[in-house]
């Protein structure tokens, strides 16, 4: 080919390149111009297909023509071995001539700040695929040891046709390569995006390994930073939430909390679909057919429920839950109160699923958490209660209060404990979940069950759980309590958030007055139900019964709480378990026995025992020069409230019930006190709850919720404290007996509990 026709259409600028480079391409047009750079479209004379020629500006100083030079070298050197899509490819190049140059991929779109200035915008779809590109790119570079230190809107360039041409990011002649022999690097690319320490060294000499870190960051803040300005040209029509979830996800880059570009993948997932974590587990929730289907149950109303879900309700385990009570011994005052622990554990999952849904939007929780948290949180909240038993919660407030700190002790009666063995060893079970579920969410479950998965964990047992939440409303409403249908669940689960690290559950400040109510119905729900003295004199008489079969032996408890575990309800453990063991005592002990267990097999209100006097934390102390405290808390220590368990002092309470023998028979003329007459009823030993942490605005800091709340800070930590008195009980027959003197029989009891002389006579059972 003739000079004449070579060179024919060049610039004059661009005549001295290499004959070669001339002989193989035509030119196109001028594509760009920066502040010392240009680039032209060229075109292969061979093919006619477009490529991209990037120089130097002509007539530069030689100190700025040398750095320039550099520059265009460093990005060659950058780009090479480079393989994606949206990063050019060099195809050749010529550093040293005298038209440094070098010839790359070409794409016919415009910067990113042209697309969005000329009021272009693109569907979600082909957005959702322009971001995943660039993170593709970004991530590819980062994981071959490069960096771009220059990323912004005049960097990138963007079609209307995007699933044609893609995004191709330019200019990498700021950037960084960890192959890079230099000791050093020079420190360039956008102000905006550096640390401070960074700002202060620019244009100057870094040590490259010790700021290749920084390097990368600087990528990650400008990648939120520049996808911020674009959110209207990309999300223009989206939906609200997926707005709000692109732009938590631009902050999160651009602040810095999010520095791997597998987390940023997970983190854009939910732009795509804010609700993606949970679902991810829709599948739990469908039939074979692929449809939906629900149990409805009382203040729940419909449970959603799918193949896996019904695959773990129909297994033997799960539905001997129907057999057992929600509320041991409540009926007896409120006759509603007789729901199971099927419906409450069907209620918990429910409300599990609604929070989870709730967190699943939070950027902090989705962060740290991933679908195998969810499914295995839902199983979890599903199967939390499968190992209770008959009077689970009765022997585990025994053991509490009668074995505090036996550890031993304590898993013979859990029925967590139970659940967990359950979950693991019942084959029926095990396979149900394994067969629908996967063996790695049974183990999940176990995690979260065991409290070992953060913010799941505390969902189920935690300051402000779905555990709680679910049996405060249900038990009010089946009781027939007006305060649950005043609680506010919706409000206490939207204000569900993670602290700043993702790994606690907190609450938000606008949650507060919802936690306040939930606080506050759980205080009426102790006083009224639960504490009610009805319901804690038949739980007296249990435990005397229960103290006379097992006294303090861990062997035979551990029988008697093993066979509790085979039994499908309450009747069946009386009659099957309990019976058979008090046939076996003393004719004499089974007789005065009889009233206290009798009551189960031929239930009459008039047999339940008489509270006669109540003993709280708030007494005065009387002027005795032996007693600095009142008798409640000469029983319950005050100085260990903050231990796991509250020590009670039983030699005080067998002096107490003593000192009231002692005064009925002073009023007696026959002497006939039988030893189970009179009993005393101690709060157990339940570990204080922890403690509601409120969240600030900013995410930065937590706040304990009592410095921030109107109600004492006891109803928080310590919600029996005021609510779970001492209380002595005695037998109808004893109460009938002497009612006109009940008075002045009190007064003597009390006078010799205070009296130094009255020695701590033993009884004739132990509790």
């Amino acid at each position: 080919m003739a000079q004449r026709d070579l060179l024919s259409g060049w610039p004059d600028d661009l005549t001295s390149l290499p004959e070669s480079l001339l002989q193989r391409y035509a030119f196109g047009s001028v594509l760009g111009e920066g502040k010392n750079g240009i680039a032209y479209k060229i075109l292969s004379r061979a093919a006619e297909q477009p490529f991209c020629l990037k120089t130097i500006k002509p007539g530069l100083q030689a100190k700025q023509r040398a750095d320039v030079v550099e520059s265009l070298d460093k990005e060659v050197k950058i780009l090479q071995r480079m393989s994606h899509a949206a990063i050019p490819r060099v195809f050749e190049h010529s550093i040293e001539g005298e038209i440094p140059y070098y010839v790359c991929t070409y794409h016919p779109g415009q910067t990113f700040l042209r697309f969005k200035e000329s009021g272009k915008v693109i569907d979600r779809e082909k957005a959702f695929f322009v971001v995943q590109l660039l993170m593709d790119a970004f991530k590819h570079l980062h994981a071959v040891g490069r960096t771009h230190c220059d990323f912004h809107h005049n960097n990138v360039l963007i079609h209307e046709d995007v699933y044609a041409h893609g995004v191709l990011i330019i200019d990498f002649g700021s950037g960084h390569r960890d192959s890079e022999s230099s000791v050093q690097t020079r420190e360039g690319g956008d102000l905006r995006f550096k640390p401070t320490e960074a700002q202060a060294r620019y244009r100057n000499s870094v040590e490259r390994e010790q700021s290749r870190q920084q390097h990368i960051e600087m990528d990650f803040r400008a990648f939120g930073h520049l996808l911020a300005l674009m959110s209207n040209t990309f999300f223009s029509e989206a939906h609200r939430d997926q707005r709000i979830a692109y732009h938590e996800f631009c902050d999160r880059l651009e602040t810095g909390h999010i520095l791997d570009w597998e987390s940023a993948e997970r983190s854009f997932a939910s732009v795509i679909n804010p609700d993606y974590l949970v679902s991810n587990a829709g599948r739990l929730f469908l039939s074979r057919r692929g449809t939906h289907s629900a149990i409805r149950i009382p203040v729940s109303h419909e449970v959603p429920v799918g193949e896996a879900i019904l695959a773990v309700v129909n297994t033997r385990s799960f539905q001997r839950l129907r057999g057992i009570k929600q509320l041991s011994f409540c009926e007896w005052e409120f006759p509603g109160g007789t729901h199971s622990r099927f419906e409450h554990s069907l209620g918990v999952m429910e409300c599990t699923l609604k929070a989870l849904r709730k967190l699943s939007r939070n950027a902090e929780f989705r962060d740290s958490h991933s679908s195998l948290n969810i499914e295995g949180g839902i199983l979890a909240a599903l199967v939390h209660d499968i190992g209770h038993y008959p009077f689970a919660h009765v022997m585990e407030h025994y053991v509490a209060s009668r074995f505090p700190g036996d550890t031993d002790a304590k898993q013979i009666v859990s029925h967590e404990t139970h659940a967990l063995s359950l979950i693991q060893g019942d084959e029926e079970l095990r396979d149900a979940i394994d067969g629908h579920w996967g063996d790695s969410i049974r183990m999940e479950a176990v995690k979260i069950m065991e409290g070992n998965v953060s913010v799941v964990s505390d969902l189920l047992s935690g300051p402000i759980d779905c555990d709680k939440l679910d049996y405060i409303r249900r038990d009010a409403h089946h009781c027939g309590i007006p305060i649950g249908s005043g609680l506010d669940i919706p409000a206490v689960i939207e204000s569900y958030t993670c602290s700043s690290h993702g790994h606690r559950l907190n609450l938000t400040r606008s949650g507060v007055a919802a936690v306040e109510g939930f606080m506050i119905a759980q205080d009426q729900m102790l006083d009224m139900v639960y504490w009610h003295e009805t319901i804690r004199g038949v739980m007296a008489m249990f435990h005397a019964v229960v103290a006379t079969l097992v006294s303090t032996s861990i062997q035979t408890l551990g029988e008697f709480v093993t066979e509790l575990k085979q039994c499908s309800s309450d009747y069946d453990a009386i009659s099957n378990v309990i019976v058979p063991r008090i046939e076996r005592l003393p004719q004499k002990k089974r007789e005065e026995l009889a009233p206290l267990y009798n009551l189960h097999l031929s239930p009459r209100y008039r047999d339940i025992y008489r509270p006669i006097k109540k003993y709280t934390k708030t007494d005065v102390v009387p002027n005795k020069p032996k007693f600095m405290s009142n008798i409640y808390s000469t029983i319950l220590s005050p100085s260990t409230t903050s231990a796991s368990t509250v020590p009670i002092d039983w030699s005080q309470i067998r002096r107490l019930r003593e000192c009231y023998k002692m005064a009925f028979l002073e009023k007696s003329h026959d002497s006939a006190v039988n030893p189970y007459d009179i009993l005393v009823d101690v709060p157990w030993g339940k570990a204080n709850n922890r403690m509601v942490m409120v969240l600030s605005p900013d995410g930065r800091s937590e706040t304990p919720i009592t410095e921030l709340s109107h109600l004492k800070e006891t109803i928080f930590d310590q919600p029996t404290v005021y609510l779970a008195p001492i209380r002595v009980y005695v037998s109808p027959k004893l109460h009938e007996k002497f009612s006109e003197h009940l008075t002045s029989i009190i007064a003597s009891a009390e006078e010799h509990f205070y009296n130094p002389r009255v020695a701590d006579n033993d009884i004739e059972y132990d509790e």
